[in-house]
């Protein structure tokens, strides 16, 4: 049995016409979050060969929030693709192609944006907390990468959360919309906390 079938919690999910939102009841024994969204998503391939792609990587702390809430994160490039309903204690390996990417993070009906600058054959890595997708910056955060990827498992969206997504597809464009509008906004300052440049990768993974 994996890890993350091991997880001592249970997820119930409530979908109203806005975002999911995801109750979590923790078991006395259970010390990682779990949800009916993310399955085991395997070997970590992809974070030791890029090749000519990208690969960015989700990183979600175990024990972010003492009340365990789920974070929505997607790629809003074009159009809308699901990267994950986390929770506390996980992880997601995305590989795409290289180039300006745009990621959004909706948590209770809040909703960020982060602009991803991405190189071919390097790693990036972000931080899910609340509604914010976070670049973690390896000249600075090293450590802190280590930490978190250690105390997370690796997960991927499953049959459950393409199916939320069709349903609520509507509501995400929307998000995604208004999104895409306030960035340009936002002070150069604001901006720089939400993007990730192409030299904030690496060519070694972080692990």
């Amino acid at each position: 049995m994996s890890r993350f079938a091991r997880s001592g919690y249970v997820g119930c999910a409530r979908i109203g016409v806005g975002l999911a939102v995801v109750c979590l009841m923790a078991s006395l024994t259970g010390c990682r979050t779990s949800n009916i969204f993310m399955e085991d998503a395997g070997g970590i391939e992809p974070l030791l060969r890029p090749g000519d792609s990208a690969v960015v990587v989700f990183l979600r702390p175990e024990q972010f929030l003492a009340t365990p809430r789920t974070t929505t994160v997607f790629d809003i490039t074009a159009g809308v693709e699901m990267v994950g309903i986390f929770s506390n204690g996980m992880k997601r390996i995305m590989v795409v192609p290289p180039g300006e990417r745009f990621f959004m993070g909706v948590l209770s009906g809040r909703r960020s944006v982060m602009r991803a600058q991405l190189e071919a054959g390097r790693i990036y890595y972000v931080k899910v907390f609340a509604e914010q997708v976070h670049p973690l910056l390896p000249d600075q955060q090293e450590a802190t990468i280590r930490k978190y990827w250690h105390e997370s498992v690796l997960v991927k969206p499953n049959d459950f959360a393409r199916k939320w997504l069709d349903e609520n597809r509507a509501s995400v464009e929307k998000h995604r919309t208004r999104a895409l509008e306030r960035w340009p906004t936002l002070s150069r300052s604001q901006q720089a906390r939400f993007e990730l440049r192409a030299g904030d990768g690496v060519t070694q993974a972080i692990r």
